[in-house]
């Protein structure tokens, strides 16, 4: 199985959501990466909706891949990602994560020759979240493929809970 290594802090992305029990004031933002619709929120760098069967999801194609959001409040914010990187037997994936331009955090995430999407989690330290629109750049280390189609991450959702 998959694991991966938060070396810092690290960035969040979302778009809609409902109100947390107990919390009514602030939101838990939600994009469920492969939903038709939300894909006008993906900036540069992803490719279709996919299906696996089991969920949707969008591969990131590139070495970098955007996601743009709004927020009504900004603050601390926990972070939630499910994502699998493409499989290749001699590199280890490493992902930068930028809030706002600003580099937050780097996993590096070994692989394993399994299709098992896992759940990436961090905080968002104050300040690099603002009010209104946000954008979250998302970097690999490298993108492989075949038949002319390049692949890095593929990810399922991305879940954010602004403090």
């Amino acid at each position: 199985m998959m694991k991966c290594r938060v070396l810092a802090l690290v960035l969040a992305w979302g778009l809609w959501g409902a109100s947390l029990p107990g919390r009514a004031d602030v939101p838990e933002l939600m994009i469920d990466v492969g939903d038709q619709g939300l894909e006008t929120n993906l900036g540069f760098g992803w490719g279709r909706l996919e299906w696996d069967g089991q969920r949707s999801f969008s591969w990131i194609r590139r070495l970098e891949g955007d996601v743009w959001f709004d927020l009504a409040e900004a603050g601390p914010a926990d972070f939630e990602l499910s994502a699998v990187p493409y499989f290749t037997p001699h590199r280890i994936q490493r992902i930068g994560l930028y809030v706002n331009g600003t580099f937050v955090a780097e996993w590096d995430c070994p692989h394993a020759n399994e299709w098992s999407f896992e759940v990436y989690r961090a905080q968002i330290p104050e300040g690099l979240l603002v009010k209104g629109r946000n954008r979250i750049t998302l970097r690999m280390g490298y993108t492989a493929g075949e038949q002319g189609r390049q692949y890095s991450i593929a990810v399922d959702y991305v879940k954010l809970d602004v403090r």
